[in-house]
């Protein structure tokens, strides 16, 4: 899983780099199906807002996720987890449909 990071209208911080990145290593237990995996993670602050979006690209994979709160770590927490369930429901089709397939 590769994951890089984008800062804009900010200084990059080692630190939630780090944070980010142990965050988003999460993921790849869930994308086993979709190897390889790269993930482009970009972080951004409007005046107090401090946004964070994410695309996920991997084989039949291709999703984002946008979120914005006053702390950029809770935005990454509120993207990661929407992340995740989009992820988890694109698993679980991926195995009915190879049960599907299986029966017939």
């Amino acid at each position: 899983m590769n994951i890089s990071f984008t800062f804009k209208n900010m200084e990059s911080s080692e630190h939630l780099k780090q944070y980010a990145a142990k965050r988003f290593e999460k993921l790849s237990r869930f994308c086993s199906h979709f190897e390889p995996v790269d993930i482009q993670v970009t972080l951004l602050v409007d005046k107090v807002r401090h946004k964070v979006e994410a695309h996920v690209v991997g084989k039949n994979l291709n999703i984002s996720a946008l979120e914005e709160s006053v702390d950029m770590y809770a935005s990454i927490d509120m993207v990661l987890d929407k992340l995740e369930a989009q992820i988890k429901k694109l698993a679980e089709k991926h195995k009915d449909r190879r049960r599907t397939a299986a029966e017939t």
